[in-house]
């Protein structure tokens, strides 16, 4: 029983970092997008 613990813990903490991980990805995506359309609103 123990050791179907440990497995589950193992995933949710997998899980964790891969969502944190995507989150941070669209967070990033998110300020360049925004960066871009300001940019863009400069050369108008």
């Amino acid at each position: 029983a123990k050791r179907q613990i440990n497995a589950n813990n193992s995933l949710m903490a997998i899980r964790r970092m891969t969502n944190t991980k995507v989150l941070k990805r669209i967070y990033i995506a998110k300020r360049l997008l925004k960066k871009m359309h300001e940019n863009s609103k400069k050369w108008r």
